[in-house]
């Protein structure tokens, strides 16, 4: 299955490693950098300095309140 920023698949079988690899290889470059900008913007959001404080002040908000 193809996502918006990459291919998804099987990581513990070697064969749909060498498929996905395959497949990104015949990708236009301008679809590879699209895909690289999606997957950028993907772990800023995951993994970002907002996200991150957000959770915080929850965290220190919830245990105030116990």
């Amino acid at each position: 299955a193809e996502a918006r920023n990459g291919k998804v698949f099987d990581e513990s079988k070697p064969g749909a490693i060498a498929d996905a690899m395959e497949w990104m290889l015949v990708q236009s470059i301008e679809a590879r950098k699209a895909m690289g900008q999606r997957s950028r913007e993907l772990s800023q959001a995951w993994f970002g300095l907002d996200r991150f404080l957000d959770e915080y002040q929850r965290l220190y908000r919830d245990l105030l309140a116990a």
